[in-house]
């Protein structure tokens, strides 16, 4: 087991919260499964280096709905953040240079402004805090667009319908052959 992903002590509340801090702790998702009546919780470790689950194309014949629709944005952007382990210390990590860092956008090229955040988290240990908030700002600064919906139509590709009905969340869909203009993402 990895210490790093190593819980504490949890307080008396609900199921649900309950979860939702293994959840939080975890770095991953806790979903629904689709053929029992349980849940599951995906850790990060299963959500990186993967293949594609669904490979589409942007020049036809998988269903692919066009145009794609790019979101730049800063909904998820975090440079500044602190992480408290529950009843113990806190640990704060700010990026101070490099794409989106705090510095005033006059001043660096790079700088976007201070994005503030903080949670309180069920942390095994104390040094684990700030592990928590520099990944969390490493992650939240990765500068690329997002494409939050992209839409399917199997009706016009039913070869697809067995690869994609068996993708499960946090699974990767991979877009072969990207026009030049379309913005990584």
């Amino acid at each position: 087991s990895d210490d790093n992903l190593r819980m504490g002590n949890q307080g008396e509340a609900t199921l649900l919260s309950l979860l939702q801090g293994c959840e939080q702790v975890s770095g991953g998702i806790l979903y629904e499964h689709r053929e029992s009546k349980a849940l599951g919780l995906r850790d990060v470790s299963s959500l990186y280096n993967q293949t594609a689950a669904v490979q589409l194309s942007h020049n036809g014949g998988t269903g692919l709905v066009l145009p794609l629709n790019p979101t730049d944005d800063d909904q998820y952007l975090v440079n500044d953040m602190t992480v408290t382990r529950t009843s113990g210390s806190s640990g704060q990590y700010v990026k101070e240079s490099g794409p989106l860092n705090v510095n005033d956008p006059e001043d660096d090229t790079d700088g976007v402004g201070r994005y503030e955040d903080s949670e309180t988290l069920d942390l095994y240990a104390d040094d684990q805090a700030i592990q928590f908030a520099s990944w969390e700002v490493e992650r939240a600064t990765t500068d690329e667009t997002r494409y939050p919906t992209v839409t399917l139509y199997l009706q016009k590709a039913t070869g697809m319908i067995p690869s994609v009905t068996r993708t499960n969340v946090g699974d990767v869909l991979e877009l072969q052959d990207p026009p030049s203009f379309l913005e990584p993402g």
